[in-house]
């Protein structure tokens, strides 16, 4: 009795030193995990951290709503004939360029195939409500995504829209540019939409697309991106063998991504580490691919439709000047456009990873930074230009804010990509620009500037007696 009693007590203390053991090397892995991650990562890793860099995977597509199912663009045999297999929720559009296809899986949109927020009908302006209108590409999209509440909270400090409904409209798509915006703000407008302020983020589509989807193709710059395989007739074999591999490649990025996203697996370091490892090796993948899409011209017949008007430069900086000064010209026709309408339109310069000295980059950031990106040299060479033609905007009565520099004193990672930013980066892009639409609203009310702006708002604002006080 007292031997049976004795080989009990031992086999409990076996057990307790095994789960002792077995505790202490899943500390140990833990530790060490952390630490890796951490020189991986070149800062101090932690769950939020490692949640951050979850969204980013799962974020395939700009309207790609973060922790919703992730799924497939379609099999390979009906991806269109486009560069980037995300193109394959995009349509023609006669007036626009093109515009989100029926049916498509980067989430809900309206009538009109923008981001849909509520509302599928044209805005009208009312008593009790302000029209924002939101402009640009995928940045201003992912801006109307994450952080439309944030951008309302700001411009309701305005006293005069305290309580007043704030909808904000989407006119915003990936890879939008100039003159698409101003097109855009037309076309609506053409229709009957009405709009109290305008917001059109923009810039770096602008200068980086042009000389890379267009130019590069003998496609006259101006036209919208990618437009070679948007209107070519027959899908190049090539073309559709790496648009089937970039694809299965972010498909099975995002599945991994959204396993663990969903697994309590994910509070452990070891685990995260693992998974970061192959995602970085992923994205690698896909970048190889992407780049030799961009670097291949498919053959083009002669054949307008397809290469628009020629344009001839001499050089690139020629060309970095004609694309800043189409950029300031398409938005001074916005500024005027809106001004005739009793519209304040604001022009937003967005921010991105390539600006020398506008944010302490993180390790992950400067891996995007100093990669061999073939955007990264027209964004170096563009942005300079954009803020010496801005001066022309600013003469002319444009409210212009230069937003390059926002994250100057914002160490941690925010950048997911060369110009995409996590939700909280953008948070802070809805502050600023809710602030300066407040401060710009409130210098409305200066006399000097009332005597002309108050005769717009009477004639064309429902709530023009509020402008009076």
């Amino acid at each position: 009795m007292v031997a049976s009693s004795s080989s009990r007590a031992e086999g409990s203390h076996t057990f307790l030193l095994w789960c002792v053991m077995v505790g202490g090397v899943v500390v140990v892995s833990e530790i060490l995990s952390f630490l890796t991650f951490s020189l991986l990562e070149g800062q101090l890793t932690s769950h939020r951290r490692t949640q951050t860099l979850l969204q980013a995977a799962l974020l395939g597509h700009p309207f790609q709503t973060t922790g919703a199912p992730v799924t497939s663009t379609g099999a390979l045999s009906s991806l269109p004939k486009l560069p980037f297999p995300e193109f394959s929720a995009e349509v023609l559009h006669p007036y626009l360029g093109y515009a989100l296809r029926s049916g498509s899986a980067t989430g809900s949109y309206t009538g009109f195939r923008f981001l849909q927020t509520g509302r599928d009908d044209l805005p009208r302006r009312s008593e009790g409500a302000v029209i924002v209108g939101i402009f640009g590409g995928s940045v201003a999209a992912n801006f109307i995504r994450d952080s439309s509440e944030e951008l309302r909270a700001e411009i309701q400090t305005y006293p005069l829209f305290a309580g007043k409904e704030i909808v904000i409209v989407p006119v915003a798509l990936g890879g939008f540019k100039q003159p698409q915006q101003l097109m855009a703000l037309n076309y609506f407008l053409s229709l009957g939409a009405e709009f109290d302020v305008v917001i059109n983020i923009d810039g770096f589509n602008e200068m980086v697309l042009p000389p890379v989807d267009n130019v590069s193709h003998q496609v006259f710059p101006f036209f919208p991106r990618a437009w070679l395989y948007r209107v070519q007739d027959v899908p190049d074999p090539y073309v559709l063998s790496l648009m089937g591999q970039i694809s299965y490649l972010r498909q099975k990025r995002a599945e991994w991504a959204q396993v663990l996203a969903h697994s309590p697996l994910r509070f452990s370091m070891t685990v995260s580490l693992f998974w970061r490892t192959f995602d970085l090796h992923m994205q690698r993948k896909i970048d190889r691919r992407q780049s030799l899409l961009l670097a291949y011209t498919p053959p083009v017949e002669d054949n307008e439709l397809v290469t628009g008007p020629p344009r001839r430069y001499e050089n690139e900086e020629e060309l970095v000047r004609d694309l800043a000064q189409q950029w300031m010209r398409s938005s001074l026709q916005m500024h005027r456009l809106s001004e005739g309408s009793g519209i304040l339109y604001v022009h937003v310069l967005q921010p991105n990873v390539y600006v020398a000295g506008s944010k302490p980059l993180t390790v992950q950031e400067r891996r995007i930074a100093l990669g061999d990106h073939p955007y990264r040299e027209w964004a170096e060479r563009g942005y300079p230009m954009f803020r010496e033609v801005s001066r022309e905007l600013r003469s002319a009565g444009v409210r212009f804010l230069d937003l390059t520099d926002i994250f100057s004193h914002v160490s941690e990672s925010l950048y997911y990509d060369f110009c995409h930013v996590v939700k909280r980066g953008s948070d802070r892009l809805a502050r600023a620009i809710g602030t300066f639409i407040v401060e710009e609203l409130r210098a409305e009310r200066n006399v000097a500037a009332q005597s002309r702006y108050v005769k717009i708002l009477k004639r064309n604002r429902p709530w023009s007696s509020v402008a009076e006080r």
